[in-house]
Order: structure tokens, then C-alpha cells, then sequence
């Protein structure tokens, strides 16, 4: 019965024109992390997302123009990633992993928001937010390197921080501008 108010509720907010985000953050404050008498939040947000595009509601991010979303492509994240980025509706490149300075990073999942000059701070956090509900673990969300920073309007999608701790969905939708790599929440070298 609640995953069936799950998905008739998502339906009746996309069919009003309501907005995901509101959505998606108020099934993270009603459903704990696991399933036990009602649904998780993971899952909860899996049958809200059905829901809300079958009845016609609209994830895409409405600040984005001339954005480009670049994604390392990671066997490892089965799918989700590309899923999770076409519904966005915004320009996406699709790269494949590979070795990197003698690392290979094709068998790592996904885990680093990387925000260049022009993209806005609140696209970056769409893009980090709507990976978030799809179960992707967030660990850092920061500016370019060094080599990487002549390149504009575009927000990159790889795997850079396994080593550090997830980040929350507060903290992403706590963000005010892009950090930097050393930050001591979001960066990958913090």
C-alpha cells in the first residue's frame, strides 16, 4: 500500500506542475535509509521517479543552456549515470574510462561532481542531487585541476575521490558556489 502511495502521490505532484526537487526532498525526511514497514528513501524515490515522469512531470534543470555534462562512463555504475543524466535533458558526452597517470579508472564507480567556470551553482547541484536519488554516492563536488581549468560551461562526471567520506544530500543542496579541490567538506583533496 505505501508504494502504491508513493507512486500515486508523485503522480498527482507532477500532474500539478509541482516541482521534483520539493518531491524528492520530502520522501528524504519521511522514509528512513532501510526498508522496514514502510519502503526506504532509495526506494521511495525509485517508484516516485516512475511516477512523476509517467504522469508527465519535468526534472530538467531550466538554467542550463549551453552547459555540457561530461561523463567518464564506469562499467561499475550499470547504466544509472547515463539514465540519470539523459532525463536531465541537458547536453551530454558520454566518454569511456580508462588508465589515467597509471590508474585505471574504468572499474570505479562514479563518485565527483566537477564544476568549471559557467556553470551555475545550482545546475551543479541539480546534476549532484538527482545523482544522489539515484544511488549514486556523492564524495566531492569541487573545482577543476589545474590542467582542466581553461575548460567553460561544462560540469564533469568521474570518479576522483573514493578515498573520502560521502557526502550528504544536505550538504549538496547546501552548496553557494563551487569549492575548491582542498575544501574540507566537498573537495577531493580535503
Amino acid at each position: 500500500m505505501e508504494k502504491e502511495a508513493d507512486y500515486e502521490g508523485a503522480c498527482a505532484v507532477a500532474r500539478l506542475g509541482g516541482s521534483w526537487a520539493s518531491l524528492s526532498q520530502l520522501i528524504y525526511k519521511i522514509r528512513d535509509d532501510v526498508d522496514g514497514d514502510y519502503p526506504s528513501a532509495a526506494h521511495s524515490l525509485e517508484i516516485a521517479d516512475g511516477a512523476f515522469r509517467d504522469c508527465g512531470g519535468n526534472q530538467k534543470v531550466s538554467d542550463s543552456a549551453g552547459i555540457t555534462v561530461v561523463y567518464w562512463y564506469k562499467r561499475v555504475d550499470n547504466g544509472a549515470v547515463v539514465d540519470t543524466l539523459n532525463y536531465l535533458g541537458d547536453a551530454l558526452v558520454v566518454k569511456q574510462s580508462g588508465v589515467y597517470k597509471g590508474v585505471d579508472y574504468s572499474d570505479r564507480p562514479t563518485d565527483t561532481v566537477t564544476c568549471h567556470k559557467g556553470a551555475s551553482i545550482s545546475v551543479v547541484k541539480k546534476v549532484a542531487l538527482s545523482l544522489f536519488d539515484r544511488g549514486i554516492v556523492i564524495r566531492a563536488i569541487n573545482e577543476p585541476d589545474a590542467e582542466n581549468a581553461a575548460l567553460t560551461n561544462r560540469i564533469t562526471v568521474e570518479s576522483a575521490a573514493r578515498t573520502r567520506s560521502p557526502l550528504t544530500r544536505q550538504q549538496i543542496s547546501d552548496l553557494s558556489s563551487c569549492p575548491a579541490q582542498s575544501d574540507p567538506v566537498y573537495g577531493k583533496r580535503r
